[in-house]
């Protein structure tokens, strides 16, 4: 269970860092800047479902929410949901994007 824990969690920082790239190459600047911070909201996501220390800790300080515990179960196909969900983004940014040769 380790090692699917570590690769989903490769994962989704590989298509987070993906969707970033595609955004600022269709959006510009201002595009990217906001996917940086759509893939923070992923990853903080993530580190809270799989109990993650970091991230969690963080967001429950600065907003007073109690701490909660997900099972493996859930925790597992959240992170497929979260999994789909940035590929839908991704499908969404590179719909119509049109290739800039030099």
């Amino acid at each position: 269970m380790p090692f699917v824990i570590f690769a989903i969690q490769v994962l989704i920082y590989y298509l987070v860092g993906w969707m970033i790239g595609m955004s600022f190459y269709r959006f510009g600047v201002t595009g990217g800047f906001i996917s940086i911070a759509g893939g923070l909201l992923g990853i903080f996501l993530l580190d809270a479902l799989w109990g993650g220390r970091d991230a969690g800790n963080l967001i429950l300080d600065m907003f007073s929410i109690q701490p909660f515990q997900f099972t493996a179960l859930t925790a597992l196909v959240a992170s497929l949901a979260l999994i789909i969900v940035i590929f839908m983004v991704h499908r969404l940014i590179s719909k119509n994007v049109v290739v800039r040769t030099k």
